[in-house]
């Protein structure tokens, strides 16, 4: 696809997923980062910038997209989630799980990925609040 269509930023980001499952963090923060600016900084897209660049150590660069999406969740972007998450991957899991509880009762979407291959938060996973959450999830998302 990203032969075909270079700006196909989706194509960047399922290459970044894949380069993160098979620990090439180097290589999925150069395919995520693509994405990110091919999409015009899509906030969903940016945040898994974000979560891989802790990864590789680097947490400015991931703070400074993490503070960005919290003022673009303040005013009323849905990606609660994704800003969820990165904190999380921060250190920062109060805020983290907050946001998190804010994208479920604005139902978004994304929520349903939380905790899959696609978007594992391992960091809270037995924390009593994080599966008070996930079990408040709609049955039907994939596990």
């Amino acid at each position: 696809v990203v032969h075909r269509d270079p700006e196909h930023f989706m194509a960047y980001f399922h290459l970044g997923r894949y380069s993160e499952q098979l620990g090439r963090t180097g290589e999925a923060v150069t395919y995520h980062r693509a994405a990110a600016e091919l999409s015009g900084r899509a906030p969903y897209l940016t945040a898994f910038l974000g979560l891989v660049l802790v990864l590789v150590g680097d947490r400015n660069e991931a703070e400074d997209i993490a503070n960005d999406l919290e003022r673009k969740a303040r005013r009323g972007s849905s990606i609660a989630t994704c800003l969820g998450a990165l904190l999380i991957r921060l250190g920062r899991v109060d805020e983290g799980l907050a946001w998190l509880e804010t994208a479920l009762e604005a139902k978004e979407e994304l929520l349903l990925l939380i905790d899959t291959p696609w978007l594992p938060i391992p960091e809270v996973r037995d924390t009593k609040r994080f599966r008070s959450l996930c079990a408040r999830l709609p049955e039907t998302r994939e596990r």
